[in-house]
């Protein structure tokens, strides 16, 4: 389900539209998208994370903490940096958010 919202780091803030979903565990953002609007100022993990996408292995070792509007809720949540795991989505994403986040803010979507 894609959904409006406003995505903050480091005192720039823009207007993007997130995929919400509960068949994904994690968030992630695009790095294209990410380095077009935030530049390449992420934080990278002591050891990468593997991921199995599409029948082969991704490896991600860049996040970042972004705070996320939508509507009147606001929180502050991890992002994974990555264009194969917002690829992973059959809608063209560029940010997700995933149960795990959905869950912590009671946040309710509907798929088919």
């Amino acid at each position: 389900m894609k959904y409006p919202v406003r995505i903050e780091f480091r005192g720039k803030e823009i207007s993007h539209t997130a995929c919400l979903t509960n068949k994904l565990w994690y968030n992630a953002v695009s790095e294209r998208f990410f380095v077009e609007n935030f530049g390449e100022t992420w934080s990278t993990l002591k050891k990468p994370y593997k991921f199995a996408v599409m029948g082969g292995e991704v490896s991600v070792d860049k996040y970042v903490v972004l705070k996320v509007t939508m509507g009147t809720l606001s929180f502050k949540e991890e992002f994974f940096i990555s264009d194969a795991l917002v690829g992973v989505l059959k809608e063209k994403c560029d940010i997700v958010i995933g149960r795990r986040t959905l869950e912590k803010h009671r946040i309710k979507v509907f798929e088919e």
